[in-house]
């Protein structure tokens, strides 16, 4: 999951600065032929499948009978709607990105669990924990 987190820290502002440069910059010198922006896209959406199958993988490790398992639910949308950003037509791409705002709450959900979890000091076991810092 670390190592899916920090190549999507690169590849996601990376993809950007390119559409940047490519709207404002080399505005007079683009040719739609020019696929490096569909190669970073489409690292990015491998990077976030394998982002999503690392959920559903801390998903087992975090197994609880009888709760809501809200980085399965993550895992699982994260691998559609990354693999429909990889379809060409614009239809099923649209289907994704509405998926992604759903995603988007839930892993922003996890972030606030987990934040609360280590303010109060608690580790995934459920025992206290004290912070280094």
């Amino acid at each position: 999951m670390a190592a899916s987190s920090m190549l999507a820290m690169i590849l996601l502002p990376l993809i950007n600065l390119m559409e940047l440069a490519k709207i404002y910059l080399l505005k007079p010198y683009y040719r739609p032929g020019i696929g490096i922006e569909s190669t970073v896209f489409t690292l990015l959406c491998i990077n976030a499948i394998v982002f999503g199958i690392s959920l559903l993988i801390e998903a087992y490790k975090r197994k609880e009978h009888n709760k809501i398992n809200l980085y399965s639910i993550a895992g699982v949308i994260t691998i559609i709607q990354s693999s429909l950003f990889l379809s060409q037509n614009l239809t099923i791409v649209a289907v994704g990105l509405m998926i992604s705002i759903g995603c988007n709450v839930i892993m922003s959900v996890i972030l606030y669990k987990e934040y609360k979890g280590w303010e109060n000091g608690y580790n995934d076991n459920g025992r206290k924990q004290v912070l280094a810092w």
